[in-house]
């Protein structure tokens, strides 16, 4: 963990210096919030990031230039779909009688468009119970594992017509990485570390149209 804000900022332009991100402060304040909120809670998180794109079509487009507030609804939808999502997987633990694992969806999200994108896209990083989910499973998996869970959610939420899992995976609207996942125990800073400094890249200035009436940067309030 880092002592203080300023040096958790220095820390990150050092780690991102060969792209010469510059970093907002009270972005990088709320993911450390979020992340303690986590490891108040419990003493394993399982934190990744995951990048949603938004499929480029006219409905989109038009959607896009006419309302503000279209893609922040869209990211709420998806929080809500991916919720329950999790309470299936909650009742057939229990059903089966299995021990019920719960989480909280706790996470940061950064919305950024270039000056040649149509429409933005969104950076996210979550922070879930480690008892509950450790990994994103297979990225190839026909079975409804946590990658699967994050792209069928997604497609729902932008009224794609096919939300089957190989039409997700195919499509490429969420992109995933293996490297981009970690599992975290509350007395090993030296991950913290690792975990604050790849959440940092979510508050970089860059690439955040500000001042447009939307906002660029949020995250969970658990």
């Amino acid at each position: 963990m880092f002592n203080t804000l300023n040096e958790y900022r220095v820390a990150a332009e050092r780690h991102y210096q060969n792209s010469g991100y510059t970093f907002d402060k009270d972005n990088l304040s709320k993911i450390v919030a979020v992340m303690n909120h986590a490891f108040a809670q419990y003493s394993r998180v399982f934190a990744f990031r995951v990048d949603l794109r938004f499929p480029d079509n006219l409905f989109t487009r038009m959607l896009s230039e006419g309302s503000s507030r279209y893609h922040g609804a869209v990211l709420k939808a998806f929080f809500a779909e991916l919720e329950k999502l999790f309470v299936l997987d909650q009742l057939s633990q229990a059903t089966n009688g299995k021990r019920v694992r719960k989480t909280a969806i706790r996470y940061v999200w950064a919305r950024e468009q270039t000056a040649e994108a149509v429409v933005p896209h969104y950076h996210l990083m979550f922070f879930l119970n480690g008892d509950a989910y450790c990994s994103l499973g297979r990225f190839k998996s026909e079975n409804m594992n946590l990658a699967n869970k994050l792209r069928v959610a997604w497609h729902r939420a932008v009224f794609e017509a096919d939300v089957s899992i190989d039409f997700c995976r195919r499509r490429g609207l969420v992109e995933l990485s293996e490297k981009g996942q970690h599992e975290v125990f509350s007395g090993d800073p030296v991950a913290i570390k690792k975990v604050l400094l790849h959440a940092a890249y979510l508050a970089k200035k860059e690439s955040k149209r500000r001042g447009e009436g939307y906002q660029c940067f949020g995250g969970s309030n658990l």
